[in-house]
């Protein structure tokens, strides 16, 4: 008797519990906090009921009529108990009834706490007596019923991430179009960046195609975060990469330019030569710069199409645009010997503007005293050269050897002087409509994303 009064005791409880839980239920369908309640009550127990030591204890009748009562009492408060649980375990299997009608594949596991529940609590409703539902435990019941109010919690923060990972999937599409478009063009993405989007790619489409939480851990939805981190930072090489054919249309304009003034320039020392004025050691070294271009050119467009855009960009920047004023030096000694009438003029504008930069660059409270003492060199260069002209008759060899020494002095002023500006700006700096938006991770995605444990525990 003491054993069953106690099994009435506790499902008496259970059924307070139970009603305690169904009423939290609905308010836990709607909450963004997903599981059970907050403090659920353990199944109380209670410990043997019977006569304490000394008291004479009671006679047989009496003691079989005390029982069939207290059998009568327990079944009456077990079925009552059964009634909230089953409220409760209707609550979960219209959840997840629900979600399986939306795709979601709820598992063996889950469905395995339903079965079990549900049986348990028919057993109960349809029990007799007692005895019919002795074997019932009932602390598996609680544990299950709390059970299936976690599992609906996890199962309803995966639908949350799915729709928080919507938004970087449109921003992975539009992301990977833009590299498509790049690859159409003969351009070869870098490997690293290649792997990196592949990877975030991957995790998103393991995350879209999840049917149920304990799928999300091959997702690896915590490090999403930080591939998209590095997809970001690969942007800026991306852009340039983006605007290389523009920068080889560039290069090429520039190949032209120079190919045509070597054919001008090729007439100017032709003419020279018959007032016996040689220049053609500067045509000469002239030419090899004109056709180096051409060379650095198809190198670097070989290394983009290996993949190496770093190193492609170097190339350009050392060897290309920042040479392009240096191959025009000997250009310029060149046209200046073909007319030394207008050496004068030239010359004293040429001074005029370098002081002009000196000023600005004080101004600016730039140190420019390596400036200043190249200006004060071609100055005296240049003044030298004046007199030579103005000297009859002309040594022309003198007068040459004097114009090279000048071109390398302005050449040398322009370099210096680009430096304390802060260096020539190179073709692919200039600011341009980006192509490739930056990807951000919802707000509050870290709240989504659910631990590497699985539901079918």
């Amino acid at each position: 008797m003491s054993k069953k009064l106690s099994i009435n005791s506790i499902f008496t409880g259970l059924g307070i519990f139970v009603l305690t839980l169904f009423l939290a239920v609905p308010v836990l369908a709607q909450s963004e906090t997903y599981g059970p309640p907050d403090n659920i009550p353990n199944m109380p127990s209670f410990d043997s009921m019977g006569p304490s030591a000394g008291q004479q204890g009671p006679s047989e009748e009496e003691i079989n009529a005390m029982q069939k009562k207290g059998e009568e009492q327990q079944l009456k408060g077990m079925k009552q108990g059964a009634v909230g649980i089953e409220k409760a375990l209707k609550q979960f299997e219209n959840t997840y009834a629900s979600m399986e009608k939306k795709g979601i594949e709820i598992s063996s596991a889950t469905k395995e706490k339903l079965k079990t529940t549900r049986k348990d609590i028919e057993t109960i409703k349809s029990a007799k007596t007692v005895d019919e539902i002795e074997a019932i435990d009932q602390q598996a019941i609680q544990d299950q019923i709390e059970a299936l109010g976690d599992d609906v919690g996890k199962y309803q923060q995966m639908q949350g991430l799915k729709k928080m990972l919507a938004s970087m999937e449109r921003g992975m599409v539009s992301f990977d179009k833009q590299l498509v478009k790049l690859q159409k063009q003969g351009l070869v993405i870098p490997s690293d960046i290649t792997e990196d989007v592949a990877k975030l790619k991957s995790g998103l489409a393991v995350i879209k195609a999840a049917k149920g939480p304990d799928e999300l851990d091959a997702a690896n939805p915590d490090e999403l975060g930080d591939l998209m981190q590095k997809v970001n930072e690969s942007r800026p090489r991306l852009e340039m990469l983006a605007k290389w054919p523009s920068i080889l249309r560039q290069a090429d304009q520039q190949i032209t330019r120079n190919q045509k003034e070597l054919t001008k320039t090729k007439a100017l020392v032709v003419r020279l030569k018959t007032q016996e004025v040689d220049v053609s050691e500067d045509y000469s070294i002239f030419e090899a710069d004109v056709n180096k271009l051409k060379t650095v050119r198809d190198e670097a467009n070989a290394l983009i199409k290996a993949g190496q855009s770093e190193e492609a960009f170097n190339k350009m920047e050392d060897e290309f645009f920042s040479k392009l004023d240096d191959i025009g030096e000997h250009q310029r000694v060149i046209q200046a010997m073909s007319n030394l009438s207008r050496f004068s003029v030239e010359f004293k504008k040429s001074m005029t503007a370098s002081q002009k930069l000196i000023q600005k660059l004080v101004k600016l409270k730039l140190n420019t005293s390596e400036l200043k003492s190249v200006y004060d060199q071609a100055l005296a260069k240049g003044n030298e050269i004046v007199t030579m002209i103005k000297t009859k008759p002309i040594d022309e060899d003198t007068i040459l050897a004097a114009m090279d020494t000048m071109e390398s002095l302005k050449q040398d002023f322009q370099n210096k002087a680009d430096e304390l500006i802060g260096g020539q700006t190179m073709p692919w700096e200039t600011k341009t409509p980006a192509q490739f938006q930056p990807m951000t991770l919802p707000k509050d995605f870290d709240k989504y994303i659910p631990q590497p444990t699985s539901v079918s525990q």
